[in-house]
């Protein structure tokens, strides 16, 4: 197999008992270095992001019991088995809005050849995400002209060196001038050796990447310098097992006891501690449900997580008791527990429902995720991340199908995004993305930024709707969060290089639900690109409109309700206050202007960036686009085999696009 020397290696890497473990892999055309320092600003803005820590955190705590009897580094796997990390690699590998950048890279699925890549290609980005509240990067890069070579070749390449973002930029700045400037700010925020992976780390990682041997000698010399730390919780430890042990023989405890552990925090953490290290003990139904009843008394956040063996009775005993019950906002929970019965489970959550629910487990990709979704969606008001609905964002069909494009549920009103840009009209649907109505406006935001320019490094719209929306900020705050879900399955295989397209089946249109609308408009100019404007739109249908081309020959400007952005946010989210929109606008404007002023756009008329669209602009683009439905029809036969009975009934009704480009090894 031969590797190509233009592709750049990207892994996340976490300590797992003492181990430190590749946890997610990409790859990524080869780039300017200004543009590797944007990929490794914005990995380390997606991984330390608290918008996605608690799923993050429950991938690593599955992490430690995958490796147990997997391991990753000597034999490789086929699957995904920490579907969010992989998502957050690759969109933050792929896009960076706040630039007008966007190369999607090449997700991987499976990890072998990882050591021959770290040396044969030009760099490699890794991440450390052990500590999330501050991961950790370097750049491996090899001093050599990489060259093609087989993986079964001999090879003897001792030039593997890391080096921070600001040393790499400096090894290469006659590439990529345009960025350079935007670049070297970045690469001076990250110029901390607290934020760069050290050399002991990627020497005992990579074992065989030919590291000089000076590196050897400080990786030998790093580990004998370890020495383990002395813990004085011996009381804590001894009074939390005595507990334990007569809950478990006496089938429970006196009430004056539960009592001392609700009053002191020190002791619930380290009950916790302990039942997580012994958590095949806690399948009995009656102490399981009170030990843990006690270990989250109070707390706003129950993770379940360690607890693979716990029952549905159990669960429910723990979340409906008096001490959990008011308290508790979001639950993280091991998809294992209820592979089946995902009713059972949604009688298990709270009566008054929860705002989050979070349920991972590694190798959930053939799993159904919208029996789950459906069952438990009623008792969650805010986010569900399902780590089998992430699995399937790379796998060959949307994991939520709906024939009628009715909404997901309530607050998530929008279903799909028909956009046009000259003559070319294209359909995104983004039914199983998730998306809520903030998120829709800050997504919306990063696809107009990255659909600026057209320049060489500036933008690919194969995927760019897709990648937004996936990365899109979860609020309209100067310093919003950037939240990840799941990718728009059919964005992302339409938008596949094989493809050439970010074209999607468009879904039906009815009374109560919203399509959005962008119209991309340039100027007429001899010179330079011009400064796009940008129309946007949401419609409402007042009767059911198929999404057929006969519908375009029927439909009549009366037959539909179009609002603006404004009008939109008031109908889905009216505890939005509109003045926050006014930072997007002027953020794009900047955006525009440096881009002007880097000669890369002209800045033509005098008109404004983003304006509402009117009815009759709604009215023809929607037109054209029922017209054009059929075009992105594709048989069946080879786009639904291998699916299971259920999902292919439930997908009868619907075209996919054929398979996307997956590198397996």
């Amino acid at each position: 197999m031969a590797f190509d020397f233009r592709a750049r290696a990207l892994s996340v890497i976490a300590k797992i008992d003492g181990v430190y473990r590749v946890l997610a892999f990409a790859e990524q055309i080869w780039l300017p270095s200004a543009l590797t320092v944007f990929t490794c600003s914005r990995l380390l803005e997606i991984f330390s992001s608290k918008a996605n820590y608690k799923a993050l955190k429950q991938e690593l705590d599955l992490a430690a019991e995958h490796f147990k009897d997997n391991h990753i580094n000597e034999s490789g796997f086929r699957d995904i088995p920490f579907p969010f990390i992989a998502t957050c690699l690759f969109v933050g590998a792929s896009c960076a809005p706040q630039f007008g950048f966007c190369w999607p890279a090449l997700f991987v699925e499976g990890y072998r050849g990882i050591e021959a890549r770290l040396v044969l290609t030009s760099d490699a980005v890794v991440i450390d995400i052990t500590d999330l509240a501050k991961p950790r990067y370097c750049i491996a890069e090899n001093d050599r002209y990489p060259i093609i070579i087989n993986s079964g070749d001999d090879f003897d390449v001792m030039s593997c060196r890391p080096r921070s973002a600001l040393r790499s930029l400096v090894r290469e700045p006659h590439y990529g001038l345009d960025w350079f400037e935007d670049a070297e700010k970045l690469a001076k925020d990250l110029d901390d050796d607290s934020q760069l992976i050290d050399t002991a780390t990627l020497v005992n990682l990579y074992p065989n990447a030919g590291w000089p041997t000076d590196f050897w000698r400080a990786a030998v010399a790093a580990a004998e310098n370890v020495t383990a730390p002395i813990h004085a919780r011996a009381l804590t430890e001894m009074a939390v097992k005595t507990f334990v042990k007569a809950v478990q023989d006496h089938g429970g405890c006196d009430e004056s006891l539960l009592q001392v552990f609700l009053e002191n925090e020190n002791l619930k953490r380290a009950l916790r501690s302990y039942l997580s290290k012994y958590e095949k003990d806690m399948a009995t139904p009656g102490p399981a449900g009170q030990l843990l009843k006690v270990a989250f008394a109070e707390m706003e956040h129950v993770n379940l997580t360690p607890w693979t063996a716990l029952p549905i009775d159990a669960i429910k005993t723990i979340l409906h008791s008096e001490c959990v019950s008011p308290y508790v906002r979001t639950v993280s929970i091991s998809s294992r527990i209820c592979p089946s019965d995902a009713e059972a489970l949604a009688e298990a959550l709270p009566p008054d429902g929860i705002d989050e629910l979070y349920m991972f487990e590694p190798r959930t990709y053939k799993d159904d995720p919208s029996n789950v979704y459906s069952a438990v969606s009623p008792r969650v008001r805010g986010r569900m991340l399902l780590g089998s609905a992430f699995a399937c964002s790379f796998r060959h069909f949307p994991w939520l199908v709906h024939d009628d494009n009715s909404p997901v549920r309530p607050g998530f009103p929008v279903s799909q995004l028909v956009s046009q840009d000259k003559a070319s009209i294209a359909t995104n649907f983004l039914g199983d993305a998730m998306i809520s109505p903030i998120r829709l406006v800050t997504g919306i935001f990063s696809v107009m930024r990255m659909r600026l320019g057209r320049s060489e490094y500036a933008t690919n719209s194969q995927m760019d709707a897709a990648l937004a929306f996936a990365s899109a900020p979860n609020s309209l705050e100067d310093a919003p969060q950037t939240e990840i879900s799941c990718l728009p399955v059919e964005a992302y295989l339409a938008g596949s290089w094989e493809q050439g397209s970010s074209c999607s089946r468009l879904r039906n249109l009815n009374p109560g639900e919203w399509t959005m609308l962008l119209i991309r408009d340039t100027p007429d100019s001899q010179g330079l690109e011009p400064v796009p404007r940008y129309k946007i739109g949401f419609v409402e249908a007042k009767h059911p409109i198929e999404a057929e081309p006969e519908s375009a020959d029927t439909l009549l400007p009366e037959d539909l309700t179009v609002v603006s952005l404004e009008g939109f946010l008031r109908a889905t989210a009216p505890e939005i206050d509109m003045g926050s929109l006014r930072p997007l606008e002027e953020s794009l404007a900047e955006l525009a202007k440096k881009f002007v002023d880097k000669g890369r756009l002209a800045w033509i008329g005098q008109e404004p960036l983003v304006s509402t669209m009117t009815e009759e602009e709604a009215y023809s683009l929607l037109k054209a686009a029922l017209s054009k439905a059929r075009e992105h029809d594709r048989p069946r036969s080879n786009l639904l085999s291998g699916l299971n009975g259920n999902l292919l009934r439930r997908a009868s009704s619907l075209i996919y696009r054929t398979t996307a480009r997956i590198f397996t090894r």
